[in-house]
């Protein structure tokens, strides 16, 4: 997460894992016009961004979806509650969804209902905006 600031700055970064936030060193350490692309994610969806640095700030100008392994352990970005009574089964959601694992306590006790949408995809249709 602290980079590698003895070989700064770099013209190029990629991330292989995909953190809560990017790290301060990581775009610190990117030289002016660099470009950095990490998977990050929204709202429960990965996706991989490509960052340009301009100034001060770091500029996106690609976004695709992606599934990539999540760093763990910092505590800053997912969090969790079990919506079994006997926490067999748990929810994972995003600091920033608005979630209530307690109203979903007893969800998984009813009995099984299929619903179709009626919305029919292409083979090579993308699916990330649905």
């Amino acid at each position: 997460m602290l980079g590698y600031p003895e070989h700064a700055p770099y013209d190029r970064m990629i991330a292989t894992v995909s953190p809560w936030d990017l790290p301060t060193p990581w775009w610190q350490q990117l030289a002016p016009g660099g470009r950095l692309v990490a998977p990050l994610r929204w709202r429960g969806q990965g996706r991989s961004v490509a960052f340009t640095r301009t100034g001060d700030r770091l500029v996106s100008d690609s976004l695709v979806l992606c599934g990539f392994v999540y760093l763990v352990g910092d505590g800053e970005g997912e969090l969790s509650g079990a919506i079994t009574s006997d926490g067999l089964v748990t929810l994972h959601w995003d600091r920033d969804q608005d979630v209530r694992p307690d109203a979903l306590l007893g969800v998984l006790d009813q009995p099984r209902v299929t619903t179709w949408s009626d919305v029919t995809l292409g083979r090579q249709e993308s699916h990330e905006d649905l």
